[in-house]
Order: structure tokens, then sequence, then C-alpha cells
């Protein structure tokens, strides 16, 4: 039966007005979404630290895995240190590249001063790369807006000129300096005496201002006067066995622990200078021996290096986050162990 041609026309209307209405009604839902996010939205001053390493892809070249991925964590690990003690925030992380957000322009400065301090000292006793990390740093102080609204379960930045110059400064400072704009300058009430007044920036217009670590450390070769000594606590025979003709060779004193039991004994009775730690020993593993010697400080500035048979990122970050100094594969050339050996007791 054939529908009367005024009746289709009526459901063709209909059908037409629910579509318009329910486009209406997800618009009107949209639009208030976006007010509540409005009016979440905030404007505030804030500084900000932008903070990166010099040459990072030349300093992997020719370095073992595990010591690049275990130097990078060390280094992440202290930056983010140094800034959540001075009251800042990371927010975000781009490579090998921190940006930081500080309430106070003091805070940030500060930050920033103890990055450099704390450099020279990580290089020499931390890290374990042949070349040194260098740094350099941009600071700017300006207006961000931030949002805040319900949705969000975290403090958003949205971008901003002033986030964008602090990575600018960065970018144009000298290695293992911080150039800071005058605008961070002027806020604070009374600037470190070391920084001075380098330059007015014609591209944006403010003076530039800089403040230069006094001490820049690079990795130097150790002489020896007497045979440092090291403790061995491998399982296998045959393995120990190479391992200990291998540091005989270099002239390192050996001490070699079948077990983990043993080889806390010889922590106490031995005193070595550094610890090759086997991670899979049988019933005490590796990694309860290094807890044992943390947690009771039996040896709480000997470098212990963890030995791993397969290589496992997740052997690298665990020795980092238990307190071992670095990881060695044991298929690894034994030249490379003697140079990670030299680089922990120097």
């Amino acid at each position: 039966m054939a529908v009367p041609i005024c009746m289709a026309r009526a459901i063709t209307a209909h059908a037409e007005y629910n579509n318009r209405m329910a486009g209406e009604e997800q618009q009107e839902i949209r639009r208030r979404a976006l007010d509540c996010r409005l009016r979440g939205i905030l404007q505030r001053t804030s500084t900000f630290v932008s903070v990166d390493v010099v040459d990072s892809t030349g300093m992997k070249m020719g370095e073992t895995e595990e010591d690049v991925i275990f130097s990078f964590l060390a280094y992440q690990k202290m930056i983010e240190e140094i800034i959540e003690r001075h009251n800042g925030q990371v927010v975000s992380i781009t490579g090998d590249g921190v940006m930081s957000r500080y309430s106070l322009g003091a805070d940030a400065v500060e930050a920033a001063v103890e990055m450099l301090q704390k450099l020279p000292q990580f290089n020499k006793s931390t890290q374990l790369l042949k070349t040194s990390f260098k740094i350099r740093l941009g600071i700017n102080t300006g207006k961000v807006y931030v949002d805040t609204s319900e949705e969000k379960t975290a403090l958003q930045l949205l971008p901003s000129s002033a986030i964008d110059l602090a990575g600018y400064l960065q970018k144009n400072a000298p290695v293992n300096s911080v150039w800071i704009s005058q605008f961070t300058v002027e806020q604070i009430e009374k600037p470190n005496p070391q920084i001075s007044r380098s330059h007015y920036d014609k591209k944006f217009g403010f003076y530039v201002y800089e403040y230069k670590a006094d001490e820049v450390f690079e990795k130097k070769s150790r002489t020896r006067s007497v045979k440092p000594k090291i403790l061995i606590i491998e399982d296998e025979p045959d393995q120990a066995h190479m391992f200990s003709e291998a540091c005989a060779a270099s002239g390192y004193e050996t001490e070699t622990a079948y077990d983990g039991a043993e080889g806390l004994l010889y922590v106490k009775t031995f005193k070595p200078d550094l610890i090759m730690l086997d991670i899979g020993l049988p019933r005490m593993d590796g990694w309860l021996v290094l807890h044992e010697m943390k947690a009771n400080r039996m040896a709480p500035k000997i470098p212990v290096l963890m030995l791993a048979r397969r290589y496992k990122v997740e052997d690298i970050e665990r020795s980092f986050t238990d307190g071992a100094s670095g990881c060695f594969k044991k298929s690894s050339d034994l030249k490379l162990l003697m140079r990670k050996i030299e680089t922990l007791l120097s």
C-alpha cells in the first residue's frame, strides 16, 4: 500500500527536526564543557628553568649500553632531586632536556646554581662514561595560563612565550653556564652576587644575566701507589677465575667468594675497594647480597658492580635504584670490564 505524499513529507520533516534538535543538544553540551574549562584557566606568574646535556649523542659513542643507561638515569635523578629540593616541579622531559617550573624566581636560580655546582662531583664519582657531563641552562619569568579545570587530574600549562624564552636562553648559553632573563633577576630581592649582566638581547629586547660554574671537572686516569683490592662474588669457578686473572693482570689484588654468605664475610675481612657481584647466585642472589650490604652499612662507599649473564635493561635500572654503581654483562669483552673498574675506582 503506497504511503500518501503528504504523510511521507511529514515523516521526513519530523526526522529532520529530531536530527536538528540532537545536533543542537550536542552543541550545547560542548559549549557548556568549554565554558567550564575556560573558567578553570588561570593566569599565573611563574619562573621556568630549562636544562639540557651538551652533545649527549657524542657522549654515548663508543660506550656500552649499560653504562649509557646507568649514567643518564643517575643524571636525571640528580636533576629531579634538585628541582624538588627547591620547590619546583618537572613540566616536561624531552630527550635529555628537562623543563621545570617554580613559583619564585629565587628558587629557580638556586636550583640552577646547585645543578652546576653538583656536576663536578657527579662526573667524578657517579657517572661511568669517558666523557664528562656538560650542561646549559636558561631561566625566564613570565605569565602563563594554567588549566585547572575539573577534568584535569594534574596541573597543565598551556603554550606560552615565557616557557619558550627559557628554552631559547638555554640553547644559546655557554657550556656549564646559565643565562637568566632580566624579568627573573628583577623579581629577586637579593640576587646571587656571582650573577653578572652579560649582554642585551636585541631579538627579544631584554638584558641577559649569567652565572658560570667555577669548576669544570674532566675525568682523568687514576695513578695508583698501592694495589686496589677487588672482591669477586661469583658461583661459577671458571668465570670467577677468568675475572680474577684479568684483574690481577691489571694490577689489582683479588679475593673470590663462591656464594652470598661467604661474600658478606669477605666484605668485612678482606675490606675491598670494589665488589664484583653476580646477580644469579644460588640461594642468596646478588640482589639480596646487595640489600644486606646497604641495609647494614657494610660497604656504604664501596662501588658494587653487578654481573649479569644475560643483558636486560631491567637489571641496569635495578642496579641504579638499589644502590649499585653499575652493571656488566659477563659475556662482554674483558677490556671493557677493566675500563669500567678503572672508572669506578678513580
